[in-house]
């Protein structure tokens, strides 16, 4: 602040400009403008981290698939639990996945390391949707699920043999298939 009122201080004509006799105000500037030059590279840098999640708000499928990619799942795989989520989450619609960041459905493991918070609506709460996906990693692994099985069949009958969902494994089959047919596989 002191440096805009130095700059800006009206002269003895009473306009605004730089006198060229006085090398301090031009000094005091030009500090000014590499403050604000590494202020803004700072803001960018940080623009660049945050902009693959915000491109991702609107298809947090793709953020999941990406998630699951770096976490060593096959893309392949990694396809059919987007779709998984996608369909236990209602779209990522749910309230769930809204109040607990949670597009799985899991519940809060208490025979192996989680990632959860704690739980709400009696599943468990993740403070992101990058610790979900963790924790599904993480559950995948518990469980002996391969990260990289390429026939959705064998990766629904897996899910249904480790108790992950009760219902028909044919609707559910059913049902993944359909959301990879209207994704045309989701590319992170």
């Amino acid at each position: 602040m002191f440096f805009c009122q130095l700059i800006t201080e009206k002269s003895p004509t009473a306009s605004y400009n730089m006198n060229t006799s006085n090398p301090v105000k031009w000094v005091l500037a030009f500090l000014l403008l590499i403050s604000f030059r590494s202020q803004f590279t700072e803001m960018v840098r940080s623009y660049k981290h945050f902009l693959p999640t915000v491109q991702h708000i609107l298809e947090p499928e793709k953020l999941v698939v990406s998630l699951l990619t770096h976490q060593g799942v096959s893309q392949m795989t990694a396809n059919f639990i987007a779709a998984q989520a996608t369909f236990e989450s209602g779209n990522f619609n749910s309230t769930i996945f809204v109040e607990n960041n949670n597009p799985f459905g899991m519940k809060l493991a208490k025979q192996r390391s989680t990632t959860a918070l704690g739980s709400n609506r009696g599943h468990a709460c993740y403070s992101s949707l990058h610790d979900a996906v963790k924790d599904f990693v993480l559950w995948m692994e518990f469980a002996g699920i391969p990260k990289d099985i390429s026939n959705l069949e064998d990766y629904v009958i897996l899910l249904k043999q480790k108790g992950y969902f009760e219902s028909c494994d044919k609707h559910y089959l059913k049902t993944i298939r359909e959301i990879l047919s209207r994704s045309n596989g989701f590319v992170a």
